[in-house]
């Protein structure tokens, strides 16, 4: 699989989704290819991709970085060990 050349690569206006400030960021191929993706913190919460063929937009609706304390429970049983 081959694919195309990128080119237009923007920075645009930030956009709030899932109640975070997302970085925006848009870019198009040379088949004509629209690309725009957003995310806060190295995560992706926005992707939209338009062509001929497709055209489909995935989105956060919702976030949270509060992680109940019981969410990582060690296994009864476990031994650290080293290699």
């Amino acid at each position: 699989m081959q694919f195309g050349a990128i080119s237009g690569f923007s920075k645009q206006a930030n956009k709030s989704i899932a109640g975070k400030d997302c970085s925006m960021y848009s870019w198009k191929t040379d088949e004509g290819e629209t690309t725009v993706a957003g995310g806060w913190k190295r995560i992706l919460f926005y992707l939209r991709i338009e062509s001929s063929a497709v055209g489909d937009v995935f989105e956060a609706i919702s976030f949270t970085d509060k992680i109940p304390g019981n969410s990582f429970v060690v296994p009864q049983g476990y031994k650290q060990s080293e290699k």
